[in-house]
């Protein structure tokens, strides 16, 4: 730690940490690190200034997510977002990191700045319209910085995993396929009724028989792999929820993002609608989420991205909804709903939110409406404005004009 400390410029050469404690927490709260919290003492003359409370964040114990996390390039990828800068780059707000080391075969380390005692979102009783605001500002410059350029900036480039990467998605298409098989009995076993879910079982059932063609879209339909294509994409979060949120400074105060092992090139508002449906209540969305995607495309226009339309922000908020039910199905599967009842409160929050998201914004219609848009080279054709408001419910109709 001393070393550590001196190599970041916060201890002099002169001081030393004379002891480390630690204390473990967050347990049960994610499944691809062990957080500790690092108590510091320096001895009688130690300066103010030195941090006292560092976090810790490392390798899993469990052999499956240390594997799962080397495959992916998890751990790699968020010692490379600190490694590269990427928070002084776009200014979005992060914890301080002292050190950041990949060494391979599962083993990581980050030791960063101790946010306590600021909390982050609590997801199961849901973000006020102001903490999702404040935290839709603090990611707009992530996502306007690489807009359509992720593996053109020079540090990104190497090691962002791509859209189109084809490997990525059949391990995906595996986990999904064998979560599906089993839904009904994990939804038995989390003591959810089925009948309060059939939108959310109809697309799973729906994107079992045809995940070929969704690998399809993902690889060829953005930008970036063909210029005809309607949808950017950018660098994104990955995991962008309330519970990854530290509100620093109250409600609507400063924030600052945490853990970047999902950080990828994919399109930006699929962490927008990932995070509106996900960390908040149903009610509390739809009374301000059309406010809210009117606030993210206003920031990212602010912010140098002139290519942004309402039109596309919309279409693709609502497709994201793909990526979010992929994640609870394979979450269903993967958790442990007996032993965590926090994570089954969670769990079964995020599957009412997903499934009234889906009615409101008419998503099946709209998802096979899109499907039947796609031509041979797997790009969505051009929306006339008769399918944009075939496809988009009629709250946000009004954004369209």
């Amino acid at each position: 730690m001393t070393e550590i400390l001196r190599r970041s410029g916060t201890l002099p050469l002169n001081a030393s940490v004379h002891s480390v404690t630690r204390k473990i927490f967050g347990e049960g709260e994610g499944l691809m690190s062990v957080m500790y919290r690092l108590s510091l003492d320096y001895g009688a003359d130690a300066d103010k200034a030195w941090p006292r409370s560092l976090v810790a964040k490392v390798t899993p114990p469990s052999l499956k997510p240390r594997i799962v996390g080397e495959l992916l390039d998890l751990f790699k990828a968020e010692v490379q977002f600190y490694d590269e800068n990427i928070s002084e780059r776009t200014g979005i707000p992060t914890p301080k990191v002292y050190h950041a080391a990949h060494g391979g075969h599962g083993r990581y380390m980050l030791i960063l700045e101790d946010l306590a005692p600021a909390k982050c979102g609590d997801q199961i009783s849901g973000l006020s319209a102001e903490q999702a605001q404040a935290a839709l500002t603090a990611v707009a410059p992530l996502h306007a910085k690489y807009w359509n350029a992720v593996h053109e900036e020079e540090e990104t480039m190497d090691w962002v995993r791509p859209k189109n990467n084809l490997d990525y998605w059949k391990l995906v298409k595996k986990t999904f396929t064998e979560a599906a098989a089993k839904i009904h009995n994990r939804l038995e076993v989390f003591g959810i009724d089925s009948e309060k879910v059939p939108n959310f079982l109809a697309f799973v059932k729906h994107l079992d028989e045809t995940f070929d063609d969704f690998i399809d879209l993902e690889c060829n339909d953005y930008k970036g792999a063909n210029k005809h294509a309607l949808f950017s994409t950018t660098l994104c979060h990955g995991d962008f929820r309330g519970e990854n949120i530290f509100y620093t400074m109250g409600a609507s105060g400063g924030v600052k993002l945490i853990d970047f092992q999902l950080v990828r090139e994919a399109v930006g508002c699929e962490d927008v609608s990932y995070f509106l449906v996900g960390s908040m209540t149903i009610e509390e969305r739809r009374r301000c989420e059309v406010q809210l995607i009117q606030h993210y495309v206003s920031e990212l226009q602010r912010q140098g991205v002139a290519d942004l339309s309402m039109a596309e922000a919309l279409l693709t908020f609502q497709f994201g909804f793909v990526l979010t039910i992929i994640i609870n199905t394979i979450a269903l599967n993967d958790s442990d709903g007996g032993n965590s009842e926090r994570g089954k409160m969670l769990l079964t929050a995020m599957l009412e939110r997903m499934e009234a998201a889906m009615v409101d914004w008419q998503f099946m219609d709209a998802w096979l409406l899109r499907c039947s848009k796609v031509g041979d080279d797997n790009v969505t054709e051009m929306y006339s404005q008769d399918e944009l408001l075939q496809s988009l419910p009629t709250f946000v109709h009004p954004l369209l004009s």
